[in-house]
């Protein structure tokens, strides 16, 4: 297996994994509204709305990462999109469930968002 191989099904996995981890935390979010962690600040409309919002934004990571992962031709520009949208998305959905960004977890977001862009990036070169 080719190294270009082997960095984009590895972006494709990780776009996989998060959208994995923010369709658990939608679900959570969706069923148990602000209770569903302690810290939750929001009201019950914009717990729903923002977890109704997570679950798509999932469902489009799995989509996108599993089009990566098996090389389709717009795979790789979906999972960097999507991956661009979701760490965007998520300064707002931090600001509105918990009452600011959470920098420790903001910047997570964008270190892994990077590591799956440079994987993506090297997956695809030519």
């Amino acid at each position: 297996m080719s190294t270009p191989a082997i960095c984009r099904i590895a972006g494709g996995v990780l776009v996989l994994l998060v959208g994995t981890a923010i369709g658990a935390g939608g679900l959570q979010l969706w069923r148990g509204g602000p209770e569903a962690w302690p810290d939750v600040i929001a009201d019950k409309t914009t717990v729903r709305r923002t977890s109704g919002g997570m679950i798509v934004m999932a469902a489009l990571l799995l989509i996108a990462g599993v089009a990566a992962t098996g090389n389709l031709p717009w795979g790789g520009w979906a999972a960097a999109v999507a991956t661009i949208v979701v760490v965007l998305a998520a300064f707002w959905a931090n600001y509105a469930l918990f009452g600011n960004v959470r920098p420790p977890h903001t910047g997570t977001n964008i270190v892994v968002a990077a590591i799956i862009l440079a994987l993506l990036w090297f997956g695809y070169a030519n």
